[in-house]
């Protein structure tokens, strides 16, 4: 999800993601992106306590990573460097594994 909902559409930022893959499709079959409106990206950087701010066309902003059930439950919340990439594997891997 972006917080730069004017120029980060669903296809801008899955183009973004295809280049870290080489552009393998196959990579990408199981992500979906999307852009709230202002209003909701307000709700959800004050539910996630995110801090943004635009300025002369750019974002600051903090960093949080969330992990949410397609259910829309949150399952694990992370700041910018308190995770690494198999932690949030082994989160995801407990909630498949839960839902068997």
């Amino acid at each position: 999800m972006s917080i730069g909902p004017t120029f980060d559409t669903p296809p801008v930022l899955r183009n973004f993601g295809l280049a870290y893959l080489g552009g393998d499709e196959k990579k990408f079959e199981h992500w979906s992106f999307t852009v709230p409106t202002p209003e909701n990206l307000k709700k959800l950087a004050q539910a996630f306590a995110l801090i943004y701010e635009e300025e002369d066309n750019q974002i600051a902003h903090s960093m949080s990573t969330v992990l949410i059930r397609p259910d829309v439950r949150l399952i694990r919340e992370w700041n910018v460097s308190d995770w690494s990439a198999a932690e949030a594997v082994a989160a995801m891997r407990q909630v498949e594994h839960a839902k068997k």
